[in-house]
């Protein structure tokens, strides 16, 4: 009967010994769950950070997109050219080397069509007009 008192107790001792490394194991695990739990916390909140921007730059392009919108309907409202090509103004002498001695002619362009009339008054601008 000693004998099975002493191999139960034994028996106890490492039941309790495999407890505790069950119970160490399991620590370990929590707190590397709790590590991958901030980790994933930290990267939550950059993402958030990151999509904030990303809409403040959306924002901010789609308010560009309504200002050139504006002005190129503005645009419509103006009489003046807004086409217009740049040409040598002498072939003959073309400097490739030294590009700003060349000098060039403006020539504007007129997007009106064939109701296109060239005015010579000294009221009207010095461009073709369009007749509405």
């Amino acid at each position: 009967m000693a004998y099975e008192i002493i191999r139960l107790t034994s028996s106890v001792h490492e039941l309790q010994g495999a407890l505790n490394d069950k119970q160490v194991a399991l620590h370990d695990m929590q707190k590397a769950l709790n590590d991958k739990q901030d980790a994933l916390d930290s990267k939550q909140d950059e993402m958030k950070q990151l999509q904030i921007q990303a809409l403040d730059r959306l924002a901010q392009l789609q308010n560009n997109v309504k200002a050139l919108l504006n002005q190129t309907y503005e645009l419509h409202e103006y009489p003046t050219p807004r086409l217009f090509i740049v040409l040598s103004d002498n072939t003959s002498s073309w400097n490739p080397l030294n590009f700003f001695s060349n000098k060039f002619r403006l020539y504007f362009l007129c997007e009106c069509g064939e109701h296109t009339k060239v005015t010579n008054s000294k009221n009207s601008p010095p461009y073709p007009s369009c007749q509405a």
